[in-house]
């Protein structure tokens, strides 16, 4: 409500409007891992609500898609590891934006490597030590 009186003529008047403050929308990430290896098999997770715009950074080809119910997320596709950021962007219908992150870590595999062993050994020959 808003009263404003003119101060040179003495006349007033008053103007009353509702209005409706309406709450962000909330943006909910589940069963999105934080760690994966990148052998790991491709793993489904949801975000809800539906219909909002996705965007992984660094975004590389294959490494999301979404079926129009679940996304996918495929580790492999970052064979040397690195950082993962999601990030979905809502709209509701009354024009109410929100914006939630996710990052994940993609560890590479461990490097394994064999010393000193022979490739032959005979049954008898004992305890091998590489």
């Amino acid at each position: 409500t808003y009263s404003h009186t003119d101060f040179f003529t003495g006349c007033s008047a008053t103007l009353s409007q509702t209005t409706t403050v309406h709450p962000v929308p909330t943006i909910v990430f589940t069963s999105l891992e934080t760690e994966y290896c990148v052998d790991d098999a491709p793993d489904n997770f949801e975000v809800s609500p539906l219909g909002g715009t996705m965007t992984i950074s660094p975004n590389v080809s294959g490494a999301l898609t979404f079926n129009g119910t679940e996304y996918t997320f495929d580790p492999s596709v970052y064979p040397n590891g690195e950082m993962v950021t999601f990030i979905y962007d809502y709209t509701d219908g009354l024009g109410c934006m929100a914006s939630q992150s996710a990052t994940i870590e993609v560890h590479p595999s461990p490097t394994i490597v064999f010393t000193n062993l022979d490739p032959d050994y005979c049954a008898n020959a004992g305890l091998a030590t590489f």
